[in-house]
């Protein structure tokens, strides 16, 4: 309670860099039941139960772009300095503390605050902000190892031996790997370095351990600052937009229709399926937008723009047809991404991405409503892209025997068991046929 009711806490809330936070009274937790929690009144008094502000949809560090991941990276450095001012330090420093509440990032590990003994002239959680920010953000920047594909399989990130072994030796000599990769791991052949723990006294000299600890975390922006993304990327669908085949006239129109049909839902939450340049997510921006799209890159310039003018725009980096499982002991740490979207949208926006999940993912129409059904309240606004169209050929891959099972009347008959169509617009010139659909009740 000390920690909640001090000048630095309130100092995160007021910034939005930590969720608003009240101590619930003994009536309340005892009327939540919480589970794990007793339910003795005397047992009750003796307890502390906070209640945090919901985030809109939580996200966890293997759906990031890299972007994301050193926006939290950075966000995890200025806390620590701001601690050690008030006499505090993060125990840890792990993505995990983090979720982003549209794109912006929100530290919610409270527990990670503690007193910083006086004179310890170290920060027992630099190593493992060096593993899981520094070297996933240092392998994407030398090798294009995208750092959700690390945290994926590594909740822990990686090991300094680990990077020295992918990189070259010019990259090993480079200064954002000498530090942290390269002398780290020459290091660790020591016998001695391989038994030995990091120094934790305390008693010392403390205007000296501030000085050092400073210097530590000065030091950790500087070589965040060389593995920072590359502003310039591209990738097979970062050009979408220029090389669609809408004619700016249809494109208008598409993008009218789209408007309307949002403004009949009047949607709080809406999913957008394939995202791409995220135009779309921004005209639904007046609701928390979650924008689902499999390459970094775009996803990167999605979480960029919104960034840029502040709309309530999570993108993911997140395929639909393989959506992130449930991670962790027991599969229960981190809940997997349908459990989390499950009925939690009013609308979903699947625009020009339909015929990839039954292509190039091999998912049948049906199916794809029937999952986009459970992740809705509302509807969904899609697009019909027809067998013949110059983008879905480009997908089709000897995939020909699949076109008779993609016509619009299977495409319609696929939706009819869960939507029931509100409006329709063919888009002249293109084939494309866009579908405003309510979700059936018995869906």
């Amino acid at each position: 309670m000390d920690l909640i009711c001090s000048s630095f806490f309130r100092g995160l809330v007021e910034r939005r860099e930590f969720p608003r936070t009240r101590e619930l009274s003994p009536e309340e937790v005892a009327a939540a039941a919480i589970s794990g929690v007793a339910t003795g009144a005397d047992e009750i008094s003796r307890i502390c139960v906070l209640e945090h502000e919901r985030i809109p949809f939580v996200s966890y560090p293997h759906e990031w772009c890299p972007e994301m991941l050193y926006a939290a990276a950075e966000l995890t450095l200025d806390l620590q300095m701001r601690a050690l001012e008030a006499g505090l330090s993060l125990k840890d420093a792990t993505p995990a503390n983090i979720v982003f509440d549209g794109p912006r990032p929100v530290f919610v590990d409270l527990l990670s605050f503690a007193p910083r003994p006086s004179g310890q002239a170290v920060w027992p959680a630099y190593a493992q902000f060096v593993r899981t920010f520094l070297l996933p953000l240092l392998m994407h920047r030398k090798q294009g190892v995208p750092p959700h594909e690390v945290h994926f399989t590594r909740r822990d990130g990686l090991e300094p031996e680990e990077a020295c072994q992918r990189l070259s030796w010019a990259a090993r000599m480079s200064p954002a790997a000498f530090q942290h990769v390269t002398l780290p791991a020459w290091l660790g052949r020591l016998s001695a370095a391989r038994t030995a723990t990091p120094a934790r006294q305390a008693g010392g000299d403390e205007e000296r351990a501030q000085m050092i600890l400073r210097m530590l975390v000065r030091g950790l922006k500087r070589a965040l600052r060389r593995v920072r993304p590359p502003v310039v990327q591209s990738s097979v669908w970062s050009d979408y937009m220029a090389t669609s085949n809408y004619r700016d006239v249809a494109f208008q129109a598409k993008e009218t229709f789209v408007r309307e049909a949002l403004q009949r839902f009047a949607p709080r939450r809406v999913l957008d399926v394939g995202c791409n340049t995220g135009h779309f997510s921004r005209l639904a921006s007046g609701a928390a937008v979650v924008a689902l799209d499999y390459d970094p890159i775009v996803v990167g310039r999605v979480w960029s723009q919104a960034v840029a003018s502040q709309q309530p725009i999570l993108p993911l980096v997140l395929n639909l047809a393989r959506p992130s499982p449930a991670l962790g002991w027991n599969n229960s740490e981190q809940a997997s991404f349908l459990a989390r979207a499950n009925e939690h949208f009013d609308v979903a926006l699947l625009l020009a991405v339909v015929h990839h999940l039954t292509v190039t993912d091999g998912v049948p129409l049906p199916e794809v409503f029937r999952l986009v059904a459970g992740l809705v309240r509302g509807g969904a606004i899609v697009e019909y892209v027809p067998p013949e169209d110059s983008m879905f050929q480009r997908i089709i891959r000897n995939k020909e025997h699949l076109i008779p099972r993609l016509q619009r009347a299977n495409f319609e008959a696929a939706f009819a068991p869960f939507f029931a169509p509100v409006a329709l617009a063919p888009i002249a010139g293109s084939g494309r046929i866009l579908y405003s659909l309510a979700k059936l009740s018995r869906a």
